[in-house]
């Protein structure tokens, strides 16, 4: 098992010894203290490195408050800028590189895209019923963009793949923002 001191650790996570002292306290870095020393398990602040690089792109990170994911609170669900974040990525994949290729679905995937991500952008500043509406309409585009794929076999076939992403990470994600948004608030 290799060890690093306090300073190390917080070095690697990129935050203050403080946190990490929080960290220690809730079970989430394996450490000994011995003569006023920490000894923090390597293994273990890499693991909590990387569920928080998750953390991070499934969740809005807002300045001067701390991630509640990380601090070992519970999440209600993905955030508005996980979701575009996750459109990001399922709008990116290797499929959209080759659309020059198809002539009429190409542009048509292509308006399909845009309209997602100013659908998203849109919601992103916008409140109330007029937010759910938008990122529906995000939705809706992106199964617009499965309908198109799925109905030519040759498409379905050579991007499934990248439909599989777009159908599974970001509906999935839009999907459950608005179950979220549409959930009643109660105390």
């Amino acid at each position: 098992m290799k060890e690093v001191n306090l300073e190390e650790a917080a070095s690697l996570l990129g935050k203050s010894e403080k946190t990490i002292r929080v960290y220690i306290n809730k079970k989430k870095i394996a450490a000994t203290k011995v003569g006023g020393k920490w000894f923090l398990d390597l293994a273990s602040i890499l693991r909590l490195k990387s569920d928080l690089e998750v953390q991070l792109g499934n969740s809005e990170v807002q300045l001067g408050k701390p991630n509640n994911l990380a601090m070992g609170k519970s999440a209600s669900g993905i955030s508005s800028l996980a979701a575009y974040r996750q459109a990001l990525k399922s709008l990116s994949l290797p499929m959209w590189q080759s659309l020059d290729e198809h002539a009429w679905l190409g542009e048509e995937l292509k308006k399909l895209r845009i309209q997602i991500l100013s659908s998203l952008g849109s919601g992103y500043y916008s409140f109330g019923r007029n937010k759910i509406n938008f990122y529906n309409d995000a939705r809706a585009g992106a199964g617009a963009i499965l309908a198109l794929c799925h109905s030519d076999p040759k498409y379905n076939q050579a991007w499934s793949h990248d439909l599989k992403n777009l159908e599974h990470e970001f509906l999935g994600a839009v999907t459950a923002l608005v179950k979220r948004m549409e959930k009643p608030k109660t105390k």
